[in-house]
């Protein structure tokens, strides 16, 4: 029985996966098949041209080859042009476009464009529809890409080292050999072996262009002349930035000798050597061919060349020493106006100073001995008091006040020869206090050096201290109150270094020497009396004659008794004068150890008591201190009050 022809619809797996791909692969159908259509056999074994349905190939046919003949590489023939133009028409439907109408679409798969670019992966797919998948997408993957800071049009890395264009795969035309249809290159290739040769030309080219820039080239000399005015103030404006070559003054124009080149030279300065242009040497084969027409004359324009650029440089220094000279018009004019400012200070200087000489040959006159109008300290006040308000600053800088010493001098010695300190304290003092004013410099001032003794320190120096000495060493200590009220008058008219000195070495010695004399037992006036009255004035100056002070007092306590109420009218006005712990100290020694004993002798007789020695202990309360006096009660007083306490107890209980 004869096998049921059933005919086959089902759907294999490569009509699913391109089913919606408009590049898919079509069959090209049998002559069996273009006969018969669905009724043609199934066996394809007696018809070589057909192939199997699913379009796979039948690997178990014989090979069949086609002859090529001999070709060369990168050469074609005529008539192997003629028939790869028939295999083309019958292959491509791209390259002719007269008979594309009339072939059908499936054939145009098979065989595609040579024009058409394609990238290795992607053969079925034109360049137009590439990348066109992201339409129906987001984008994702260009988006990541410009994200990392890829551009497009470069290549791909950190350094866009990779490749800024995919890599093209070009088909041969037919199935000869490599090479029979002349070069494989890609239009890529191509491209950058055109770039790198002619890059390579163009370095050649420049290289033999430098070696002959110093003339002009023949496409140079064709060139239409094109002529540029300019006005003196175009060229100044533009030679404003710019160095002048060389240097026309005299000094530069000295003999100068060239000898660099293959004659000696003889040059009118050392701007003439820039003028001088470098040559090419004697066989050069490098030096470009110059071909004159219509008499170039080239030496002729080059001196013209020379002439109008030292004419411009001529302009733009002529311009430069115009403005030069302007300026220092200007600054002659300000330096004009400025000396005369110091020629009217300098003459008012001149005229001060001369009316300050006219007073010192004034002073040199009525100085002398034999002058009918001799100097009084009022006139001379005066003379330096208008001296100092009218010629303040030659007042200072000159130091006028120095010649006050030399004049005033002999007066005031004179004025101060016969004065006694003690009986009046108050001669002088006007006079000095004016002088102090006029002639003492202030320290905070620029004119004062604080290395030189001031002219109003060196008069009271010489002319007030002498009559002080002597008025001291006949100065008794006890008569300290007329002493202290001249000091206190004459403190502000003293400098700190005399009144340092009349302190420390005149008025401290006399007080150590009286102290040295003095005696507690005999002297009736007590020292208290005239050593507190300096503590205000000389402070802890006074401090060194404190021991000696104490050492005297302690030998007067020594035979004293406690009834007796002297020492404590002696020492209590020192409570506040000696340091505490030292005072404190003298008290233990010399006084408690005596009213201690007034303590033990003390009898407690509630009959008949008697108590002066309680008075005698009790009124140094204010000088000991509190331990002392709490320690001698309870060792001495104390416990007599309570024995006599329980004796009284005793008493009264037997009585009952």
């Amino acid at each position: 029985m004869a096998d049921v022809e059933i005919e086959e619809f089902e759907i294999t797996d490569y009509d699913l996966e391109n089913e919606f791909n408009p590049n898919r692969r079509h069959h090209r159908l049998s002559k069996t098949q273009q006969i018969y259509g669905i009724f043609a056999p199934r066996d394809n074994s007696s018809d070589e041209d057909e192939r199997p349905a699913g379009g796979r190939k039948d690997y178990t046919a014989p090979i069949s080859f086609v002859g090529g003949g001999v070709q060369q590489a990168g050469r074609k023939s005529a008539k192997k042009d003629e028939k790869q133009g028939s295999s083309e028409d019958n292959t491509s439907s791209d390259d002719d476009p007269g008979t594309s109408t009339k072939r059908s679409s499936r054939f145009s798969s098979r065989t595609p464009s040579r024009k058409t670019n394609r990238m290795a992966g992607f053969h079925g797919m034109p360049d137009d529809e590439f990348g066109k998948w992201e339409k129906y997408t987001k984008g994702v993957g260009m988006k990541l890409l410009l994200k990392q800071g890829y551009k497009p049009g470069k290549g791909l890395g950190k350094d866009l080292q990779g490749i800024a264009e995919p890599i093209e795969a070009k088909q041969r035309k037919g199935r000869g050999a490599i090479g029979a249809y002349g070069s494989e290159k890609t239009k890529q290739q191509v491209r950058q072996e055109v770039t790198a040769v002619d890059s390579e030309d163009e370095e050649e080219k420049d290289f033999k262009t430098k070696l002959g820039q110093w003339r002009k080239s023949e496409n140079e000399i064709k060139k239409k002349i094109k002529y540029v005015y300019k006005t003196i103030d175009e060229v100044i404006s533009e030679g404003s930035g710019k160095k002048i070559k060389g240097d026309t003054s005299h000094l530069s124009r000295v003999k100068v000798i060239d000898m660099t080149g293959p004659e000696q030279r003889v040059l009118s300065g050392y701007h003439a050597i820039h003028s001088q242009h470098s040559k090419p040497l004697e066989g050069d084969d490098n030096q470009v061919t110059r071909k004159y027409q219509n008499f170039a004359l080239p030496e002729l324009i080059h001196n013209l060349n020379l002439l109008v650029n030292t004419t411009e440089q001529d302009i733009i220094r002529h311009d430069r020493e115009l403005k030069y000279e302007r300026d220092m018009i200007v600054n002659m004019k300000h330096e004009k106006e400025k000396l005369g400012k110091v020629l009217d200070r300098e003459r008012q200087e001149v005229d001060a100073l001369e009316a300050i000489l006219k007073v010192v040959h004034s002073f040199e006159e009525r100085n002398q001995k034999d002058s009918k109008k001799p100097l009084d300290l009022k006139e001379v006040g005066t003379t330096f008091q208008r001296l100092q308000d009218e010629f303040y600053e030659e007042y200072k800088v000159y130091e006028l006040n120095e010649l006050a010493v030399s004049i005033l001098l002999p007066l005031l010695k004179s004025y101060f020869e016969k004065w006694n300190p003690l009986q009046d304290k108050t001669y002088g003092l006007e006079v000095m206090s004016s002088f102090k004013q006029i002639l003492e410099e202030d320290c905070n001032s620029r004119h004062c050096d604080g290395n030189k003794v001031d002219p109003y320190h060196q008069l009271l120096w010489e002319t007030w201290m002498p009559p002080f000495r002597s008025a001291i060493l006949n100065w008794n200590c006890r008569t300290c109150i007329p002493l202290i009220e001249f000091i206190e008058d004459w403190m502000p008219l003293l400098p700190s270094w005399i009144m340092d000195n009349v302190l420390d070495q005149v008025i401290l010695p006399r007080l150590q020497s009286q102290v040295d004399d003095w005696n507690p037992l005999t002297d009736e006036v007590p020292i208290h009396a005239w050593i507190h009255p300096w503590l205000p004035i000389m402070g802890s100056r006074l401090e060194v004659l404190y021991p000696t002070i104490r050492h005297k007092l302690a030998n007067g306590l020594t035979h004293w008794q406690a009834h007796d109420p002297s020492a404590k009218r002696m020492l209590e006005p020192w409570k506040n004068v000696f340091p505490r712990g030292t005072f404190e100290a003298f008290l233990l020694k010399n006084v408690l150890p005596k009213i201690t004993k007034c303590l033990q002798d003390f009898v407690i007789n509630p009959h008949q008591q008697l108590l002066d020695p309680w008075q005698w202990f009790i009124a140094w309360e204010d000088l000991l201190p509190l331990p002392s006096i709490v320690s001698a009660l309870e060792r001495h007083f104390f416990p007599k009050v309570v024995t006599s306490a329980m004796r009284l107890a005793w008493t009264q209980s037997e009585l009952r």
